[in-house]
Order: C-alpha cells, then structure tokens, then sequence
C-alpha cells in the first residue's frame, strides 16, 4: 500500500493572543517527530511517504493538490486543536484514500474526528497499532495504542527526511531561544507528566522513560546523521534524578561531544547540575508560571519559591543558562504583583523569561472550571472541535480591560528584557 503520513497547514488556525510576537521562530522547519515515529514501526512491504506540510508552510489548497498527485492508499494526519480546520477540509475535501488522524487533538475529541470523515483515529501512541490495523485490514473506529515500555520502540525512520531542510540557517539563528545554527534535533526520552497542574491539558500522568542506554543511542543516531545540537522535550526530563545521572555518565562513557538542552522541573541538586554540565548541557526550560507563593498553590504547582531559587543558584554556579516560562493572568493575580514580576525575575537570577498570558486549554482543570462556573458560557473547544472554522477567536477568559492590560503588560515585559537583544 502507498501510506502517506503528513503534518497539517496551519492556514486558519485558531487566533493565538497567548505568546508574544518576540517568542515567535518564524518559519523554522521542525523535524515531525510524530509521524516519523509512526513510520518506524509500519512493514517494509508498504511504501511510505513523510509530508511535512506544516514545516513548509503549504496552504491547504496546495497540501490538498499533493494528496492527490500522490494517490496514497492510506492517508493519515496529525492533528491539534490548531489544525483542526485544515484537518477538516482535507477530510471533507479529499476522496479516494482512507483516512485516519492521530496526534494531540484525538486525546479528547476523538468522537468528533470520526464525525467529520476519518475513518479511523489513534489515541495516544500508534508506533505499534498502526501497522497492526494496516495487517487487519484497515478497520474503521477508535484506536488506543498506549506503550509502556518505550524502550521497545524502534529508532525514527530518519531516511524518509531530507535532513538538510531541516537545518537552522544563519539567518535564523541570535533568536532569544535560537543561537545555534545548523541541524538541531528534537527528541523525547520520556512521555507523561506525574503533576496534576490546573492548567495544563497533558493528560498523561504516568510517566514512562527511556532506558538511558536508550537514550544515548537515539542521541548518538542523531549525531551520526549531522545533528549539531539536540533538545529534549519532554514534559519533565528531570523528575528522576538518578536517571538523569545515568544518562550523563553513558554520554561521558562514549565521549560524546555535542549541545544539548532540556525541558524540565526548576528543582535540582548541585550532583545533578554539575554532572549535566559535563556531559554538555547548555540550558534547562522549565515551568515557574508565578513567583506569587499563593498563585503557586492555587494553581497546584507541586513547588514552592524556594525550590526554585535553589534551582536557579545552582544552574548559575555551575554554568548553565535557564529559561523560565511564566503565565501572567491566573485567577487571583493583581495589578501589583505584575509590575514587581521583572524585579522578581532577576532577583531569581533567571537568564530568559518566556511570557504567555493565560488562556485554558481544553480539558485543563483550568478551562472545565471556567466552563463549570459560568465564564465561560459553553464548552466552546466541543463545538468548535465538532464544527472546526477559519481564524477561529477564542473568547478571553478576562473582561477586556483587563485582556489589554495583559496584552500591554506582556509587550513590556519583552522591551523590558530583550530590546538590547
């Protein structure tokens, strides 16, 4: 069979008011790991297609005319809320191939997917069942594919890139987040969240991982294909420590040299530090949101300010760099907090903070209490989900006069941080 296996264009997604202009990476192409890890795990006897719609910016209409000039036998998507749109007009609009959807957006809509022309849709993993439901037949439903054991899964189908598309051109690069250049690859070494954050949609909370003799053979596959630099991103890279030892000591093992960096949890010991320095980790994301004690608990942020100082001190001491994410606008925050929340900042000694203003994703404790409690009239991640449109604008969850301060406030705090940058 011909299976194409494709990321979507982002023409008509919802309006994004959340993140500053500042923070935007452009046209940056980003390996889709998704698909890939898709691919890896279908028979040699199918012939399979990656097209990365989203990295090359297509319209729908132009992603539509490759369906078809291609003729897949099977054509499978993946999907988020902010691909739904064009999700649904490549269901509605393109005859002849089966189609299926896979990605974050099945997590909660999975019912409304199948409603609007897929035949079928996999939740959660689909490295394994997909194949599995290509051997069956192609059976329409609902698909679970959950792994644990990630270890068991094969390596990405990196052959079906052309990595070179891939690279981070000159050009690009001395963005706030962007000073490498060249092949930067992503990668995940583990899946889940054990938190229970109000505003976070992760809706994994078991937390699975790689084994770190795993983890250091993905990195070292990447390097032999040109990576020059790697990110983890997970959603807690650092949750075990012993584990980020180990992974440390087998990358010294190798002698492996090379950037990396990793999204995690702003709670560290200097052993832990030191020994991700000398295995070249350059810089930590990780997740503060607030530097109010009070908003840190109404929120159920598993942390406290002190935690994170710690965190900070030692990532400084040992060298190396820090991004903070924050989310000015929760429930409870006031006028005075915002204008103190830069002093806070370096205070903390933090290298780069990254502002986002709230907005409650869907099937977030966040946004069900939103919708419970009446700000928000109806469940309007449901309807749109059942009724995808162009451009789509969110409702704000604040009265306007308080949605343009925050707007105003976030455009401060970008000049206030980065207009020498």
């Amino acid at each position: 069979m011909r299976i194409m296996l494709m990321t979507l264009p982002s023409e008509g997604e919802p309006r994004d008011y959340t993140t500053p202009a500042h923070f935007s990476v452009g046209k940056l192409r980003y390996i889709p790991l998704g698909i890939l890890a898709v691919a890896s795990g279908i028979d040699k006897k199918h012939e399979v297609r990656i097209f990365d719609s989203s990295s090359f910016n297509l319209s729908i209409d132009q992603a539509i005319k490759e369906i078809k000039e291609w003729q897949p036998d099977v054509l499978g998507m993946n999907a988020s809320i902010g691909t739904a749109y064009s999700m649904s007009r490549i269901l509605r609009e393109v005859q002849g191939p089966i189609k299926v959807v896979g990605g974050p957006h099945t997590t909660n809509f999975a019912e409304q997917i199948i409603s609007l022309g897929a035949k079928a849709v996999f939740i959660h993993d689909a490295d394994f069942n997909f194949n599995e439901w290509l051997d069956d037949g192609c059976q329409p439903g609902i698909f679970n594919g959950y792994v644990d054991e990630l270890d068991s899964l094969p390596m990405p189908a990196l052959e079906l890139l052309n990595l070179d598309d891939y690279s981070i051109k000159p050009e690009q690069s001395g963005k706030v987040l962007l000073k490498n250049q060249g092949l930067r690859f992503p990668m995940y070494s583990s899946k889940g969240c054990p938190f229970h954050c109000t505003y976070c949609d992760n809706q994994q909370k078991s937390f699975r991982f790689k084994s770190p003799k795993r983890v250091v053979d993905e990195m070292e596959l990447y390097l032999d294909h040109g990576a020059e630099s790697i990110h983890m991103m997970d959603d807690c890279f650092n949750i075990k420590g012993s584990r980020v030892l180990e992974i440390c000591a087998e990358i010294k093992r190798r002698n492996l040299k090379f950037d990396w960096s990793a999204r995690g949890r702003a709670k560290i010991n200097v052993k832990t530090a030191e020994a991700l320095k000398e295995a070249g980790c350059m810089r930590l994301h990780v997740g503060v949101e607030t530097l109010d004690p009070g908003l840190l608990k109404s929120i159920n942020k598993s942390t406290t300010i002190e935690i994170m100082q710690g965190f900070f001190d030692i990532c400084r001491e040992v060298g190396i760099q820090t991004l903070g994410y924050f989310i000015i606008g929760l429930p409870g925050e006031t006028s005075e907090y915002r204008k103190r929340l830069p002093e806070l900042i370096r205070k903390m000694g933090i290298d780069i903070p990254f502002f986002n203003i709230l907005f409650p994703l869907p099937h977030s404790e966040l946004y069900d209490d939103f919708v419970a409690n009446g700000v928000f009239p109806n469940d309007f991640w449901k309807d749109y989900a059942l009724n995808p449109t162009p451009d789509f604008q969110p409702p704000a969850y604040a009265e306007p006069e308080l949605h343009q301060e925050l707007l105003d406030t976030a455009e401060w705090y970008v000049k206030e941080f980065f207009d020498d940058k």
